[in-house]
């Protein structure tokens, strides 16, 4: 597991960090399985409940106080936005339930990709399958038993039997998935069964491990080699669980296989000594801790993140982790009063535990529904009334002022919530089919304004509705998140590039039916692009972006292509909750970093007309996420739905620049 936390804490430095979880995984099955294999030859059966028991005295305790810890922070205005407080509530109440990962599954999250809302009970969703394995997998094992006794009267052959058979389908079910909805993929129970199985072989066929010294030694610095390469060469490129996951696994097979003892450079003998044991006695409550920590300490008034930092909060995980595991996992674990009394003692205790802490979660954030339903009737009176960030000549104007101090609105707290209206227009990652949303004039003879692309257009979406009333235009939508308007596919480490393909497929059928008079566009300068064929990211882009202007069924169209708006690296009202706003500036550099893509296919292309609004957010050295006290972010690269109103004035002249004298929809 502290490859995992190393991979949250220093990502670049350890890029295959998060294949640890694979690791555990394989642990897992070996250590389980082999208890149910010794239980069943010593009395013929294994007892359920005693068992399930155990794993609920061994696990849920450090489980359940990190998350009564989460319940808390998440609830505190201080430290968490109110926002996002009701996904949270869902969220932690999905985790004590040990089912947080099919809660991702549903909620359509990406473990690479959600930078955007990282959630503090996330990774439990490791815990969540390793728990559903707890419950199938002696069902599946006894079952297994039953029929080979039917057969032949041998029950180890009955156990192995279901562990290959369970193992295969796995597997096979892992490839596939993975290659057709790889973020489901990662989080599905099914596709990783077969990890805790190849720990089971090992565990029901002792022939299976390395006795000899020869083959212990190699087998053991073959599986730390193959662990070394998993952790540093792979990223976020790779998709797991499918094939890929095959390194890792087979690499903890070879070290599991290896028996202990031998001379003192054996692997065996490296990975006991007592930094390793140490870190392997902790290493339950330190996976608990050191998400939630991670996540809390942005909002912290002297965080900076440097490396001075970060190495501070590691330790802190660990001193924090030794407490949990000294004075909450070893006294519960053992406590006699559960241990000496029958299963379900223990089983009503861990489920009234789970209970009290659904309990205080949502009792908690009660506290704050108030706060939330009247920020969410300020957000609508705030969109009421924009201060434009213009003159009608399009130049910006002195009350747009990049670092005002003052007060400002919506409140960090809340501006998460601060989002479009009508969010059914927008595609979601699994979508392939353009949904298409009209707004405004309902003359037939009106101008038809089409817009046209990912998330970062979608967030117009409300001002040009607006101006469309007002303008008596007719307004479309053609909009798919994390899919831009754009030829240029998109890179290996998007799960959903496949459906933003199609996506765009038919959305070029779409468009040869459908002739707009001006069609509006933005997308989000960080795409993950596919560089192949091109000398980077970047032209990757501007070629995607230009023959997308340039097919036929567009290219006699006036183009408005919105400049892409700053980007945070992280969210700044986390920054902002504690923190005055000249501390929550960045770079231009590195917010807004030049050339800009669509510029660049902008050129020598007089059909499109560019709309740059950086210089709203920026000086000639710092952007900031407050302007003319607006706060203008929900999140760190979306825009507020109320500061994009204060924009219309700018999106009205640009439109109005491209706009024919006559052009309707066929």
């Amino acid at each position: 597991m502290l490859g995992v936390v190393a991979f949250h804490l220093w990502p670049s430095a350890l890029p295959g960090g998060f294949v640890g979880v694979d690791v555990f995984f394989v642990i897992s099955g070996f250590l389980i399985t082999g208890h149910l294999r010794r239980e069943l030859l010593a009395t013929g059966t294994v007892r359920l409940a005693a068992f399930w028991a155990r794993r609920v005295r061994r696990l849920l305790p450090a489980a359940l106080l990190v998350l009564g810890f989460c319940a808390v922070v998440i609830s505190s205005p201080s430290l968490a936005l109110l926002s996002a407080l009701p996904a949270r509530v869902k969220e932690i109440v999905a985790a004590t339930s040990y089912v947080a990962n099919w809660h991702l599954v549903a909620t359509s999250a990406n473990y690479f990709g959600d930078s955007n809302s990282p959630t503090f009970a996330r990774h439990y969703w490791s815990l969540s399958t390793e728990e559903q394995f707890y419950i199938v997998w002696p069902l599946a094992l006894l079952a297994g038993v039953a029929f080979a006794r039917r057969l032949h009267g041998r029950s180890p052959a009955g156990m192995l039997g279901a562990v290959l058979l369970i193992s295969l389908t796995s597997f096979g079910a892992s490839v596939w998935f993975t290659e057709v909805n790889p973020a489901a993929a990662y989080f599905a129970t099914f596709t990783r069964v077969w990890e805790f199985g190849a720990g089971a072989m090992l565990a029901l066929v002792p022939r299976l491990r390395a006795r000899g010294s020869s083959s212990r030694m190699i087998c053991g610095w073959l599986g730390l080699a193959g662990l070394t390469v998993s952790f540093t060469m792979m990223s976020d490129t790779v998709h797991l669980p499918g094939y890929a996951a095959l390194l890792p696994v087979a690499s903890t097979a070879l070290i599991l296989a290896v028996t202990t003892g031998g001379s003192w450079w054996f692997p065996t003998r490296v990975i006991s000594l007592q930094p390793f044991t140490f870190v392997g006695k902790i290493s339950y409550s330190l996976y608990l801790w050191h998400w939630p920590l991670i996540l809390l300490v942005p909002a912290l008034p002297w965080w900076s993140g440097d490396i001075a930092q970060t190495t501070a909060l590691l330790l802190v995980t660990v001193f924090l982790s030794w407490l949990t595991q000294r004075f909450v996992e070893e006294p519960l674990r053992s406590w006699p009063w559960l241990v000496r009394a029958r299963p379900r003692r223990t089983l009503a205790v861990g489920g009234s535990a789970m209970a009290a802490v659904v309990v205080l979660t949502i009792g908690l954030a009660a506290t704050n529904l108030p706060h939330y339903l009247s920020a969410r009737s300020a957000l609508a009176d705030l969109r009421a009334d924009p201060t434009m960030c213009s003159t009608p000549s399009n130049e910006s104007v002195d009350a747009c002022s990049v670092l005002s101090s003052d007060g400002f609105a919506p409140a960090a707290s809340i501006a998460g919530m601060d989002a479009p209206d009508s969010p059914e227009c927008l595609a979601q990652f699994d979508d392939a089919e353009p949904r298409t949303c009209t707004f405004g004039s309902d003359d037939p003879a009106a101008p038809v304004v089409l817009l046209i692309g990912d998330s970062h257009a979608f967030q117009y979406l409300g001002v040009l509705a607006d101006i469309a009333d007002r303008e008596g235009w007719r307004l479309t939508t053609a909009l798919k998140g994390g899919c831009p308007w754009s030829t240029a596919k998109l890179g290996p480490e998007v799960p959903f590039a496949r459906v933003c393909d199609q996506w765009r497929e038919n959305l070029s059928s779409w468009l040869l039916t459908h002739t707009p008079a001006v069609i509006v566009t933005s997308a989000y300068s960080g795409t993950q692009y596919s560089v192949a064929g091109y000398p980077s990211r970047t032209d990757a882009a501007v070629a995607g972006f230009a023959g997308a202007w340039d097919s036929p069924s567009v290219a006699a169209i006036p183009i408005v292509a919105v400049v892409d708006n700053p980007a945070f690296p992280t969210n700044p009202n986390l920054c902002l909750l504690n923190r005055t706003v000249s501390n929550c500036v960045v770079s231009r550099e590195s917010a807004a970093p030049a050339p800009d893509p669509l510029t660049r296919a902008a050129e020598a292309r007089p059909s499109v007309h560019v709309l740059d609004n950086t210089d709203v957010f920026c000086d000639d050295a710092v952007c900031s996420p407050v302007v003319d006290n607006r706060n203008a972010y929900r999140d760190p690269n979306h825009l507020t739905a109320s500061f994009a109103a204060s924009l219309g004035s700018r999106l009205t002249l640009a439109i109005q620049g491209a706009l024919p004298t006559h052009g309707k929809d066929r």
